[in-house]
């Protein structure tokens, strides 16, 4: 689940930029395809100066456990497989799409390469309680390989957290079997 949660942070962030910028996706096959992930993370996310009203001290600092161990299992190295379709990408990138959303009119993006061989982007959202700063960088290598890089800073309530992504996917094939 935390595996499928992080690398569809990823696809989010690549397919946000794609929809609301009407950047250029990479130009790769599709298909069936293995995303092999390395994450690094800091800190913990800025979630709440205070407990809410009744939560006691002992289940703030379980919380809090249970964050860091969360924020461990990310860490480390992933491989995973990807069902790439034309109407996937449609897909996500609708979801993503800023039309009336209150929560992405806090956002400002700034592409800095669109192409079908490189997407290089950054995007900075504010809200009362965090500042969430992120840059993206997505490169085709040739039609059946691309890498990546991302990184992304939170930072609020006397907290900051980071976290880096190096990412490199293969085509497998153009059959995605029983992989969605």
């Amino acid at each position: 689940m935390r595996i499928k949660m992080f690398v569809g942070l990823m696809l989010a962030a690549a397919t946000t930029a794609w929809a609301a910028d009407k950047l250029h996706p990479l130009n790769v096959k599709y298909g069936l395809w293995e995303a092999t992930t390395t994450t690094k993370t800091t800190g913990l996310p800025p979630m709440m100066a205070e407990p809410p009203e009744g939560m006691s001290p002992e289940m703030k600092a379980r919380m809090e456990e249970s964050m860091k161990q969360m924020q461990q299992a990310m860490n480390g190295t992933k491989t995973t497989q990807h069902c790439w379709t034309k109407e996937k990408f449609d897909k996500e990138a609708s979801l993503f799409e800023e039309k009336d959303d209150p929560a992405k009119r806090s956002c400002r993006r700034t592409v800095h390469t669109s192409t079908g061989d490189k997407m290089d982007f950054e995007e900075e959202c504010q809200s009362d309680k965090r500042t969430t700063h992120m840059t993206a960088l997505f490169e085709k290598v040739d039609a059946e390989h691309a890498k990546g890089r991302m990184h992304m800073t939170q930072t609020g309530n006397g907290r900051t957290m980071e976290m880096t992504s190096e990412m490199a996917w293969k085509w497998i094939g153009a059959s995605c079997g029983g992989v969605k």
